[in-house]
């Protein structure tokens, strides 16, 4: 079975230089929010249980009225 990268490579070798080099232009930005993306999500993985039980102790406490609204002021 071929990879998806073989797979592109293969499409892209077809084709002439000056539309590889157009195609690149286009790829690039998409590959870099991808990669971006990818990034972002791996770097708050580790945090999601973390951010969960945070978020739960807070809905309880708005419950139990041990919060109080924020007051943008004192910022």
């Amino acid at each position: 079975m071929t990879s998806v990268s073989e797979t592109i490579s293969r499409m892209i070798e077809i084709l002439p230089q000056e539309a590889q080099e157009r195609l690149l232009d286009r790829f690039l930005p998409i590959i870099s929010e991808i990669s971006d993306e990818i990034e972002w999500d791996t770097a708050f993985e580790d945090t999601k249980d973390k951010l969960a039980s945070i978020a739960k102790r807070v809905k309880k406490e708005v419950v139990q009225g041990k919060t109080e609204p924020m007051d943008y002021g004192r910022l």
